[in-house]
């Protein structure tokens, strides 16, 4: 929340949405929100809670090797809690180039250090994702142990703002 908060508005987009939370929350901002997951049961409860808060979203059912990202059409791109496939350059590749010149990058996530066992499938490396988002200007950075705002127990969190350079 604090990612956004002072930023004028624009063109959204949450990466593997789920359920909807970080989407609603940019709608009743006033983003114009775009979220994407392969749940069509998460989607629907989505729609939902946009609707009952008086907002629109618009949810995809797509995987994220599926979904068009595009490009230069999105001013934040939101990925929490959602595989991020660092060690596939093409990916980092379309998520660069579909993020506008000033849009920033969200990202929230367990972290755990290459070559150790994940815990958890959406476990990051907090380095590559550093080195993921090079050329990137870092605004936030966290590698920390922390609660998550949907757990029950401390953990390691990677947590980044980033801006795509002008």
């Amino acid at each position: 929340m604090s990612a956004v908060t002072g930023r004028k508005p624009g063109r959204a987009l949450d990466v593997g949405m789920g359920q909807g939370r970080n989407a609603v929350f940019l709608a009743v901002e006033g983003w114009n929100v775009t979220g994407f997951d392969i749940s069509d049961v998460g989607l629907e409860v989505a729609k939902k809670n946009a609707a009952r808060v008086g907002v629109k979203i618009n949810a995809v059912l797509k995987s994220r090797e599926d979904f068009d990202f595009g490009t230069a059409q999105w001013d934040l791109i939101v990925i929490t809690y959602e595989i991020i496939p660092l060690e596939t350059m093409s990916y980092g590749t379309r998520l660069r180039n579909s993020l506008r010149a000033g849009g920033l990058i969200v990202i929230e996530t367990t972290a755990s250090d290459a070559g150790q066992p994940l815990t958890r499938s959406v476990d990051v490396d907090p380095a590559r994702l550093l080195r993921a988002l090079d050329g990137f200007r870092i605004l936030h950075f966290e590698d920390t142990v922390a609660m998550p705002d949907w757990g029950k127990e401390k953990t390691r969190l990677a947590r980044l703002v980033a801006e795509k350079k002008p």
